[in-house]
């Protein structure tokens, strides 16, 4: 059943996207910079574009396990692999139906909503890699992590821990969404996604020697 949350997602999204279609307007924002809104794009397009992404984030990943040359290993960590799926879809949903209630006039907050709902993403995403079993499409892929499950075992841990720390940072956007924090937290978060790419190289050179 847990499979097909994604669907039943994007179902709700289209219903919902099908229900308010004619009172959307003719030009919709659909990207956002510190100071406000800096890009549109028309109700036929902003309208289709996230349920389309979603449609196309669930069919890639729902195709990745069977194709993966070490897809034996998916089955080992199957219900997290598969929660993995639920959230990116979740997420392009939901930020679909936030660009929609701008547009409707709703209290809608883009420049708060889209820090959570990434930071929210790397929260999860630190639940979810230490889980994760060798394979060549998701979590930390290095020649390292790739060529011993030691590496890839240690190097996930480590990313437990820092990918919830850029969770944080992401976060406090939300709060204080000027351009000067943007620049410091992405080379923060940029600093803390690299710790354990890194981290993995050391991991292999030490077990070599």
């Amino acid at each position: 059943m847990k499979k097909w949350f994604p669907f039943i997602l994007i179902v709700l999204t289209v219903g919902f996207t099908m229900s308010v279609y004619d009172q959307l307007p003719a030009r919709i924002v659909t990207h956002w910079g510190v100071n406000g809104p800096n890009g549109w794009s028309s109700r036929e397009v902003a309208a289709w574009f996230g349920p389309g992404i979603a449609a196309f984030l669930w069919l890639v990943l729902s195709l990745v396990p069977r194709i993966d040359p070490r897809r034996a290993n998916y089955a080992k960590f199957s219900g997290s692999y598969d929660a993995m799926v639920t959230i990116a879809v979740a997420f392009a949903c939901a930020a679909h139906i936030a660009v929609l209630g701008y547009a409707l006039g709703w209290p809608v907050n883009i420049n708060r909503i889209i820090p959570v709902l990434v930071g929210a993403l790397f929260f999860f995403m630190g639940w979810m890699l230490p889980r994760a079993k060798s394979n060549f499409f998701v979590g930390i892929r290095t020649p390292w992590t790739l060529s011993s499950d030691e590496v890839w075992r240690r190097t996930h841990r480590l990313a437990g821990v820092t990918f919830p720390i850029a969770g944080l940072l992401i976060l406090s956007l939300a709060f204080t969404n000027t351009e000067a924090a943007v620049i410091r937290v992405a080379i923060a978060v940029g600093v803390v996604v690299l710790i354990p790419i890194v981290y993995s190289y050391v991991i292999w050179r030490g077990l070599k020697s």
